[in-house]
């Protein structure tokens, strides 16, 4: 039986529990389907600080955001334990965690297609205000993915 593949992108924002909800719901018993929760992170550069007071600076401001990274990197692990918790077999539940490439929309395009996935589980930020002056992502990954990915968008 070949696998599902289901991609769910993730901002780790209190919204994001609701796609938790549509995944359990459509696919928990489906034994071939295998979830693959996606993050795509802000990269941190690698900068050679030398002795001088503004560099140092920038040193603590760069290791703090590794420390965020880091910590969202492991929030990401705990979205995939509630998925096992909710009955999800251990297996079948899987993290993406890497950094920006091009942007949110073109990397989740990319990896949809460079992947195989499925199926794609959106969240939709209705009340955005940015989103009214710019299309959202889940407007333009639903514009350039094939008719054979499943969208499924979570309000």
């Amino acid at each position: 039986m070949t696998d599902y593949k289901v991609l769910v992108p993730f901002n780790l924002a209190v919204d994001d529990d609701r796609s938790l909800d549509v995944v359990t719901r459509l696919f928990l018993n489906k034994e071939n389907a295998v979830t693959t929760l996606f993050f795509a992170c802000n990269p941190v550069p690698d900068l050679d600080v030398r002795k001088n007071p503004y560099m140092e600076r920038m040193a603590q401001n760069l290791a703090y955001r590794r420390q965020l990274l880091r910590d969202q990197e492991s929030s990401l692990e705990d979205v995939k334990n509630r998925l096992v918790e909710r009955g999800f077999p251990h297996g079948r539940v899987k993290t993406l965690f890497r950094p920006l490439k091009k942007g949110v929309a073109q990397d989740i395009i990319f990896l949809v297609r460079d992947k195989g996935f499925h199926a794609v589980v959106l969240t939709r930020n209705p009340g955005n205000l940015a989103g009214f002056f710019t299309r959202s992502v889940s407007a333009r990954v639903a514009k350039n993915l094939s008719p054979e990915v499943q969208l499924y968008f979570v309000n």
